[in-house]
């Protein structure tokens, strides 16, 4: 196992020498999203993001046609914010409220029923991304 600092060092290096344009990612925990959702901001470099399916025993990256909705909920007056996405689990407002030392207003993302195994596929995170984009976009 590499740490994230010599990951991140290495992994650049890597690419360079092999003049590689694409790479694969394959976690053992419930981070595929979160890597797939800061990759839609920075892809330069294509890769596709797979998910051990516990239940399955399998790797998977395609999605079989399940779309999760997303419920937004938006207080009137945003001045300073916080923006919450309930995906693998719920987010508190006193989890926030715990770290950040002033008042805020809260925008919040939630699937049904959030869990680790709710998002496993490449497209779900797209079509949520998409939303959560369209919705933070209506309230500029």
């Amino acid at each position: 196992m590499l740490s994230k600092g010599i990951f991140f060092c290495f992994l650049p290096k890597k690419i360079k020498e092999k003049d590689a344009n694409v790479g694969g990612i394959f976690p053992l925990s419930p981070i595929p999203l979160l890597i797939h959702l800061g990759s839609l901001l920075t892809d330069t470099v294509p890769y596709p993001i797979y998910q051990f399916n516990r239940e399955t025993g399998l790797w998977v990256s395609d999605n079989p046609g399940t779309n999760k909705d997303i419920i937004l909920t938006c207080s009137k007056d945003v001045k300073d914010s916080a923006e919450l996405v309930s995906i693998s689990g719920k987010v508190k407002n006193r989890t926030v409220e715990e770290v950040l030392d002033k008042e805020f207003d809260v925008i919040s993302f939630e699937i049904d029923e959030p869990g680790l195994k709710r998002v496993l596929y490449k497209e779900d995170v797209v079509n949520i991304q998409a939303k959560i984009k369209d919705d933070i976009e209506k309230l500029l």
